[in-house]
């Protein structure tokens, strides 16, 4: 069971006197920038930084809060600055990463982290994503950024890839999941004790409709088929769609995850993505399950999918390497819009 630190869960409680803002910028250097959109995301988040410390840059009307994460380097640590949209979509994703690119040029990855609707698949069960589950962005799809042909829409530009190393490290976990190693299970939990209303909603509390418009549930598919675990969430590699559609339609849902083959659907990603690109930072995202796009969305998965993605990414930093010099190898190269 992993321990979390007693000083840092008091400050993640509102009790400690560390939480007072500073309104000088931080003496740490922080190499990630993490993103969320709502409060659930941003508590969620929090509660898995260590050392926290909020702090407002003067310039900058965004507040952050800095502090540390384990790494895969015994004795060091990543140094992250937190942040939560003024609001969500991703306007106020590409503001907010502008504004701490800024405040923070040390930051070299950056991390949305948050909830996103899902998309379920009971005919294909490997794909079949349920509330609470996890997903890990192995590509974002801007299905709103197209050219609109006589003969349908063409996407306007190639999105940029996801942060190598944190992929690479995602793909780690993934095979650790093969020998039982899901070191995201025993964080979520310890925070289950610790923050009862973050606890995960019972299974009768995870059902699929019809995208038919019939009312009818749809059964989903045996766990051993779909390979879920009860009471644990499941964690999926493959593309998240990104737009600026908060949907409540699973039959636009299911066009999108048809036209793209995508895994989930948000509403930042794409701008984390694009304005870290150009401006020489990397990007990954991580995704908790909290609705499945349809008209029968409610906030009952929305924070235990929020602390679901946190936890999955504390674990993710910490089989992480610390960066050496204070920032992480920047590979990509810019792609062409057309």
């Amino acid at each position: 069971m992993i321990r979390l630190r007693t000083n840092r869960l008091r400050q993640v409680r509102g009790r400690g006197a560390s939480q007072a803002t500073s309104h000088r910028p931080c003496v740490m250097a922080p190499v990630f920038g993490i993103f969320t959109a709502l409060p659930e995301e941003f508590v969620a988040m929090r509660s898995f930084i260590d050392d926290p410390r909020r702090v407002s840059v003067e310039g900058d009307r965004a507040d952050y809060v800095v502090g540390t994460m384990p790494s895969a380097d015994r004795g060091r640590s990543h140094q992250v600055a937190l942040t939560m949209l003024g609001k969500t979509g991703n306007d106020a994703a590409a503001i907010a990463c502008a504004n701490l690119l800024r405040s923070y040029r040390s930051v070299s990855c950056l991390l949305m982290v948050g909830i996103a609707a899902g998309v379920p698949d009971p005919g294909r069960p490997e794909r079949h994503v349920r509330l609470g589950d996890i997903v890990v962005a192995r590509g974002i799809a801007e299905y709103d950024s197209v050219r609109e042909n006589d003969d349908g829409p063409v996407s306007r530009r190639t999105f940029p890839p996801p942060s190598p190393l944190l992929e690479r490290r995602a793909r780690l976990l993934q095979a650790g999941e093969l020998t039982g190693d899901r070191p995201w299970e025993n964080l979520l939990a310890v925070q289950a004790q610790l923050f009862p209303g973050f606890g995960r909603p019972p299974k009768s509390a995870d059902v699929v409709y019809s995208s038919d418009g019939s009312g009818n549930q749809v059964q989903h598919p045996d766990m051993a088929l779909s390979g879920h675990r009860p009471g644990q969430p499941k964690v999926h590699n493959g593309l998240v769609a990104s737009g600026d559609r908060s949907l409540r339609s699973a039959r636009k849902r299911d066009e999108i995850a048809a036209a793209y083959d995508v895994l989930a659907i948000e509403m930042e990603c794409k701008s984390i993505g694009n304005t870290g690109f150009y401006e020489g930072a990397e990007w990954f995202t991580v995704r908790g399950i909290s609705d499945y796009g349809d008209s029968h969305a409610t906030r009952t998965w929305r924070s235990y999918a929020s602390m679901a993605a946190a936890a999955y990414v504390r674990a993710l930093l910490a089989a992480t390497p610390a960066a050496a010099d204070g920032r992480l190898s920047t590979t990509r190269r810019a792609q062409p819009v057309n």
